[in-house]
């Protein structure tokens, strides 16, 4: 196979996401793993390579170094190259973006992208331990500090929102409300805004039969429930979830051999690792930026590399190729076919 940015994703297969206190690694993975060599029509020996992206088993589980081999051998796939990625909440997208590089570079012609997590656990406090791990620990310190430093805003009234996690949450709630409060003293953001941005994401939710909630909410609802980090409250933050997604990523010569158009792809641009963002203690002097990535890093951000991932429709005649970004740690679900 000549190298080629161009791949074919043959399959895609994902779990329903939620609170599994009665399943692991093991169960989530093979889910997924087998729905997508079912929508493939791929048998397990036909995979030459596996990238297995997971951020936190470690930390939860206890299980470390083989994370990948341990759930694959379950679905029974083995004694084949299998890579292991951990990249905090672009770990499944790296370990898609990994599976479709040595694809496209043509060192093999079928290649699994798999994400799987187990966040729960019967103790909270461990979950929230977990995420902590995430951030610079030589710069702990320095950030809860700085998150404490941070006001909440005169017209919200009250105390100040406290950084460093504890209470029942995750540190990063702190993080991402004082990121939220600088962008509300930049450019006037209102919490009612941040609210309708939550009702937006409810409704999809509401939408997809795997989503963790699918139940509508009002913007009422929103700022009605409990305060987490001020502005934000409960019903817009994202839950702690169970879950796995698998792709199946192979050559466009493979798939014309199996007679699968599928959906094709150019990979996908990665950009995580930019420094967070110092949280805005008073209203900034300097003009608001217009650059769409202000907060590369902490949120999702656009692309418009070359080498950004494209999915194509799945049609008998020469596709249209469409732009698309995907971020997250669930990407790798985002590639079905038309």
């Amino acid at each position: 196979m000549a190298a080629d940015e161009r791949v074919v994703i043959a399959g895609v297969g994902m779990t329903k996401f939620g609170k599994f206190h009665d399943r692991g690694l093991k169960s989530l993975a093979g889910e997924a793993v087998n729905d997508a060599l079912k929508d493939a029509s791929l048998e397990p020996s036909d995979v030459q390579l596996a990238v297995v992206g997971n951020a936190v088993a470690g930390l939860i589980t206890g299980q470390e170094c083989i994370r990948g081999q341990v759930v694959l051998r379950e679905a029974g796939i083995g004694g084949i190259p299998i890579f292991n990625v951990e990249n905090a909440c672009a770990s499944a997208s790296s370990a898609f973006h990994l599976a479709w590089s040595q694809v496209a570079a043509g060192r093999v012609d079928v290649a699994l992208a798999l994400g799987v997590e187990k966040l729960t656990h019967p103790d909270k406090a461990v979950s929230f331990q977990a995420f902590s791990s995430a951030v610079d620990v030589e710069l702990m310190m320095q950030l809860m500090e700085s998150l404490k430093s941070a006001p909440r805003p005169e017209a919200a009234g009250g105390e100040k929102s406290g950084g460093g996690g504890g209470g029942g949450k995750s540190m990063f709630m702190d993080i991402y409300a004082a990121i939220i409060r600088g962008h509300m003293s930049q450019y006037g953001t209102t919490q009612e805004t941040i609210a309708k941005v939550a009702v937006k994401n409810h409704h999809h939710g509401a939408l997809n039969p795997r989503a963790q909630y699918q139940e509508e909410v009002t913007v009422e609802e929103v700022l009605a429930s409990r305060e987490v980090a001020y502005p934000l409250t409960l019903l817009m933050c994202s839950p702690i979830g169970d879950g796995a997604a698998a792709a199946l990523i192979v050559s466009p010569e493979y798939a014309k051999r199996k007679g699968d158009r599928g959906a094709q792809g150019r990979g996908i641009c990665d950009r995580l690792g930019q420094p967070p963002p110092t949280p805005v203690t008073s209203s900034p002097s300097r003009e608001p930026r217009s650059s769409p990535t202000r907060w590369r890093g902490w949120a999702p951000t656009t692309s418009t590399s070359p080498r950004s991932t494209t999915r194509l429709p799945r049609q008998r005649s020469s596709p249209t190729r469409t732009s698309a970004s995907a971020p997250g740690a669930r990407a790798a679900a985002s590639w079905r076919k038309g």
